[in-house]
C-alpha cells in the first residue's frame, strides 16, 4: 500500500497530465493503482477533455465520474467560491475522511489536488489543510516558465512548513516559454537537492508517451 497527493505550483502546468501519465504507466507494468480527483470546478459533464475525464480514460474507464470526483462544481473558480456559487459549502471532515479511505487501499493510490497548493478549498481551508490533514507524501508538478523557480521555492516552503515531504519533484515543460525546459532545471537545480526525485518532462502529445514520468519509481 502507498498513497501520495499530486499538487502543483499553479494552475495549468501539468497536474492532472503527471497523474495520468503515472496512472498509465503503473497499469502497464501490472501494478495495482487507482487515482482520484476528488474536487473539479469548471465542470461540464460533456466535457471530454476535463481532468476528470482525463484520469478516467487513463485508468481503462474502469472508474466512474462519481467514483472519480465526487465534488463537482460548474463554475471555472477557485472551490470555496464555485461552491458558493450554488449555495453549497465544501465539507471539510467529509473530504478529508473521503481521501483518508482512498489512500488506504492495496496497490498506489493518487490523489490530486485543486490548482495550487493553496487555493481555497472553504473560506477558512485552502488546499494546504487538506494535505496536511492526510500527510500523504506529495508529488509536487511545476512547469518550465519564467518564474517558476520563485513559484516552485515558495510551493516548497509552504509545504515544509507543514511538516509535508516532497518525494518527487515533476517539471513539466510550458508551452511557449521564453526559458528552455533545461535552463528551468538547471536554474532550480540547487535548491531541491534535499527532493529524492526530480525529473523535467519535455512537452510530448500524451500522458502516454511522458517517458520521464513513467519512469518515476514511487
Amino acid at each position: 500500500m502507498s498513497a501520495y497527493f499530486v499538487s502543483a505550483v499553479g494552475t495549468g502546468v501539468g497536474k492532472t497530465f503527471t497523474t495520468c501519465a503515472l496512472l498509465h504507466a503503473a497499469m502497464r507494468h501490472g501494478r495495482s493503482v487507482q487515482a482520484y480527483k476528488p474536487i473539479i470546478s469548471g465542470w461540464n459533464a460533456a466535457d471530454e477533455t476535463s481532468d476528470t475525464a482525463h484520469i478516467i480514460a487513463a485508468s481503462g474507464n474502469s472508474q466512474t465520474v462519481d467514483e472519480t470526483s465526487p465534488w463537482r462544481f460548474a463554475a471555472p473558480l477557485s472551490p470555496h467560491r464555485a461552491a458558493a456559487l450554488e449555495g453549497k459549502t465544501l465539507d471539510m471532515h467529509a473530504l478529508i475522511d473521503w481521501s483518508h479511505t482512498r489512500a488506504q487501499q492495496a496497490g498506489l493510490t493518487l490523489i490530486e489536488g485543486v490548482g495550487g497548493v493553496m487555493v481555497p478549498l472553504t473560506d477558512t481551508h485552502t488546499t494546504l489543510d487538506w494535505m496536511e490533514a492526510l500527510g500523504l507524501p506529495i508529488i509536487l508538478v511545476t512547469g518550465s516558465y519564467l518564474g517558476c523557480i520563485s513559484h516552485t521555492l515558495t510551493a516548497l516552503q509552504v509545504l515544509h512548513a507543514r511538516g509535508l515531504r516532497v518525494a518527487a519533484l515533476v517539471m513539466s515543460e510550458s508551452d511557449g516559454s521564453s526559458v528552455t525546459l533545461d535552463e528551468a532545471m538547471t536554474g532550480l537545480a540547487p535548491f531541491i537537492k534535499d527532493i529524492p526525485l526530480r525529473l523535467a518532462q519535455p512537452r510530448v502529445s500524451s500522458w502516454r508517451d511522458a517517458t520521464m514520468i513513467h519512469a518515476l519509481e514511487l
